[in-house]
C-alpha cells in the first residue's frame, strides 16, 4: 500500500504541478521522501498508517500462508533428522525446546489452530 500510495502520490502531484500551479511540486517531491524512508528502512510512517488501519504487511502475509501449509499437511512429507520411534531422539528434542506432543490434548478449532501456529512464528 505504500508503495502504491506514493506512486499516486507523485503522479497527481506532478500533473497537477503542470496544469494548475507549479507550487503542487511539493506532493512529488513529499511522495519522493516517504518511498525514500521506506526504501533505506523498510518502514515508514505512511505504513504505521496503514497498519493502525487494519491493513497487513506483506510480511504478516507470508507467515499466515506459512502458517496455512503447515496446518494442511504440506511439509508432513520433507525427511526428519531422526527416526520417530527413536525415544533418545525425542527426548533430546523435547529437551531443546522443539515439539512436544501431548496426546491427551483436546483439538482446536481451525481459526484457533491457525492463531497459535501464526503466534508461533512470530517467536
Amino acid at each position: 500500500m505504500t508503495k502504491a500510495v506514493t506512486g499516486v502520490f507523485i503522479l497527481a502531484g506532478l500533473v497537477a504541478a503542470l496544469v494548475v500551479n507549479p507550487w503542487f511540486a511539493v506532493i512529488p517531491a513529499a511522495g519522493g521522501l516517504i518511498l525514500a524512508q521506506y526504501f533505506f528502512g523498510r518502514r515508514s510512517w505512511l505504513g504505521e498508517l496503514f497498519g493502525a488501519l487494519g491493513y497487513r504487511s506483506g510480511t504478516e502475509i507470508d507467515r499466515e500462508r506459512l502458517a496455512l501449509l503447515a496446518l494442511r499437511g504440506d511439509f508432513c512429507n520433507l525427511p526428519t533428522v531422526h527416526h520417530v520411534e527413536d525415544p533418545d531422539a525425542i527426548a533430546r528434542l523435547e529437551g531443546e525446546g522443539g515439539i512436544v506432543f501431548e496426546p491427551d490434548e483436546a483439538k482446536l478449532a481451525p481459526m484457533d489452530a491457525v492463531k497459535v501456529v501464526v503466534e508461533a512464528t512470530h517467536k
